[in-house]
């Protein structure tokens, strides 16, 4: 199955459209624009986000969310400290739990597949590999930009 990926301030994402509707996600109440798919021209066919999750328009940073907070709506702020072990453990369900996994990608953990439906995910290492091996990433004034093999970009 090919994968569409969206470049996050921490993470990033896969997504394959079914219809040309518009198609929004609520996080704290906000609704956002779906990204659109870019196709980037990789091996794999993964097709990676031109926006982040928690943006409203490909200018603007987006959100910052938990490991394994699938709703977006859990901050460091709102954790309650008290459920963390003198030693650092933590005893709560919140980013995975006491031993979270490594890879979330396509897993009920995952931000991208829960706000935004199976087709999305985010991308695992192999597929961060992929990018960093076939693209070329320009640094500009306030942001990256990730040129495919076909020089489509994101």
């Amino acid at each position: 199955m090919k994968k569409l990926f969206l470049l996050l301030p921490i993470i990033l994402l896969v997504f394959m459209p079914n219809s040309i509707e518009a198609k929004t996600y609520v996080i704290k109440g906000v609704s956002y624009p779906e990204p659109e798919a870019i196709d980037l021209g990789l091996p794999s066919g993964n097709k990676w986000a031109n926006m982040n999750i928690g943006a409203s328009s490909v200018n603007e940073i987006g959100g910052y969310y938990g490991w394994a907070d699938p709703t977006g709506e859990l901050t460091y702020e709102s954790y309650n400290w008290r459920n963390v072990d003198l030693d650092g453990a933590w005893n709560s369900p919140l980013f995975g739990g006491t031993n979270p996994p490594r890879d979330i990608s396509g897993t009920e953990l995952d931000i991208a597949t829960n706000k935004l439906g199976a087709d999305w995910c985010m991308p695992s290492s192999n597929d961060f590999k992929e990018l960093t091996d076939n693209c070329s990433f320009e640094v500009l004034d306030t942001y990256v930009r990730v040129v495919g093999p076909n020089g489509r970009s994101i």
